[in-house]
């Protein structure tokens, strides 16, 4: 599918239009987040492609010109070949990969650890908030692991995981914006905090 540049043009003002009269005014941050992540997804992430218009749209918000595009795409190739039907998998090019499996099940996964090394930047920043001082990242990883029976993860790999994505500049800054929405709220809530932990599941 080629969309042409005055389509293109056309959903981005659209999108502007929408953007000047969003109903929740910026001022939620479980709504903000899933569009935060949305305006940040590359269009060639098929999977974060989709997963950002479920989540916008379970919202009840109306996906960024990008992501409408990526999604349009998808469909159309499964639309245009009817005469030969092909999956949605080959028609979002979600072609698994001898090395990793399916991309959603590898995504999954990686979603988990994101989890996980969330949770490892939470008990670093309550030691924080709390003591003045973060805890170390094996200490943090081992508060993280007493949620589980077992660690579930090797120590070693959630650290080298831990440093790669930049979590503590990641989670800070998701921290940062919880304050100022806490600052023009009259309370945060646990769903905005259950919000920020989902958000590991897209590093």
């Amino acid at each position: 599918m080629t969309v042409s540049e005055k389509t293109k043009e056309m959903l981005v003002i659209e999108e502007r239009w929408l953007d000047m009269c969003r109903t929740h005014h910026g001022t939620s941050f479980e709504s903000s987040l899933p569009i935060m992540f949305a305006e940040n997804t590359q269009s060639s992430d098929t999977i974060g492609a989709i997963h950002s218009f479920v989540s916008l749209i379970n919202s009840g918000i109306t996906p960024p010109a990008h992501i409408l595009l990526a999604i349009g795409e998808g469909f159309e190739r499964y639309l245009v070949n009817a005469k030969e039907p092909i999956s949605l998998d080959k028609a979002f090019r979600l072609s698994p990969k001898q090395s990793v499996g399916h991309p959603l099940k590898h995504r999954k996964e990686n979603a988990k650890k994101g989890q996980f090394v969330y949770m490892m930047w939470a008990a670093r920043k309550k030691s924080e908030l709390e003591t003045g001082k973060r805890i170390s990242k094996n200490d943090a990883f081992v508060e993280a692991s007493q949620e589980y029976k077992t660690a579930p993860y090797q120590e070693d790999a959630m650290l080298k995981k831990y440093t790669k994505i930049k979590a503590d500049n990641v989670f800070g800054d998701a921290f940062e914006v919880l304050e100022e929405v806490r600052s023009k709220a009259s309370a945060l809530s646990d769903k905005d905090l259950l919000a920020l932990k989902k958000a590991a599941s897209k590093l």
